[in-house]
């Protein structure tokens, strides 16, 4: 399940700035093939509970498929993921997330300024985001700085949020 999510966000970040919303199709069709796959299974590298990986690797995917939807400009697709989540504890965080970023997207429609409506959740529980480290020396994880989707962002932006992060 993560190396499949490590395809997905290569596709997504092979998207260029200002391409024409197509452009996240196949980023989409990896995300929803990886969340469709019942055989697909946990891969850690650190011995966590396959169940509890599963569980962060599918919330991360849901997470990533809304803010693609709604980049993609189809906003109903990305309501109607958001409520397929399931209600465990965890998922939920994820939801909080997508739910958070499609507000303030709604809102101001600015990735960037969604994405810093959403990531004191991820701040506050770093399992949510530092579940990609798990995954093998050779994949790339993901930081705190890039689990929040916003495309043409650049490394050095932050989401200002705090003024210590």
């Amino acid at each position: 399940m993560g190396l499949r999510l490590i395809e997905a966000n290569v596709a997504l970040q092979a998207v260029q700035p200002g391409q024409d919303p197509p452009g996240y199709a196949t980023a989409i069709e990896l995300y929803r093939a990886a969340l469709d796959s019942p055989a697909l299974q946990p891969c850690t590298t650190q011995g966590r509970d396959p169940e509890e990986e599963m569980t962060l690797l599918r919330g991360l995917a849901n997470f990533r498929l809304v803010q693609i939807l709604t980049l993609n400009g189809d906003s109903p697709a990305a309501e109607a993921q958001l409520e397929t989540l399931p209600q465990n504890q965890r998922e939920r965080s994820y939801a909080d997330a997508a739910r958070a970023w499609l507000n303030a997207y709604y809102s101001v429609p600015d990735p960037v300024a969604a994405c810093a409506a959403a990531m004191s959740i991820f701040l506050d529980n770093p399992d949510l985001w530092q579940i990609t480290e798990e995954l093998g020396h050779d994949h790339p994880a993901l930081t705190v700085r890039q689990i929040c989707y916003a495309p043409g962002r650049e490394e050095g932006d932050d989401f200002r949020i705090a003024p210590n992060w």
